[in-house]
């Protein structure tokens, strides 16, 4: 793939990335905002959400910043890695948030029903494991930026 191709496809990438991620947030703050007392694992799984949202954002304005003829084929190359798993994890992610807010439609649900409705869809090693999906897509990124700015 030539670089220039291999630049736009980072960019747009980045866009598609940043739209599921603002997308997965907006459901879970939402869904907080709906509910008064809402499980500590949904606002911990929104701030984990807002903080790869965030490094996306600043990775996409760095990369735009840089152009397309310096971004080194060591970066690409990382990038072209991490994309698919990154994708994947967020479209997940948005379809675990989508669900909640299936489950939890009601407005007039009691707090006991709001936490058997949550622990349907969000047990404990799901909180734990998207948690890790992204500190450790969040360690990447912040690499392939160091890497941008640098």
């Amino acid at each position: 793939m030539d670089p220039l191709s291999t630049a736009v496809g980072l960019a747009a990438s980045l866009v598609t990335l940043l739209a599921l991620a603002t997308n997965s947030c907006e459901s879970l703050y939402n869904l907080h905002r709906r509910i008064k007392s809402a499980p500590d694992d949904i606002i911990r799984l929104q701030r984990d959400a807002e903080a790869l949202k965030t490094l996306l954002q600043e990775l996409h304005q760095s990369a735009a910043e840089i152009g397309d003829d310096d971004i080194s084929e060591e970066l690409r190359k990382l990038w072209a890695k991490q994309e698919d798993s990154l994708r994947q994890d967020l479209e997940d992610f948005q379809r675990l948030a989508d669900r909640l807010v299936d489950r939890l439609q009601s407005t007039n649900l009691l707090e006991k029903h709001v936490w058997t409705r949550v622990r349907r869809v969000l047990s404990e090693d799901t909180v734990q494991q998207y948690h890790a999906k992204f500190s450790s897509h969040m360690q990447l990124l912040g690499l392939i930026q160091d890497q941008l700015q640098g």
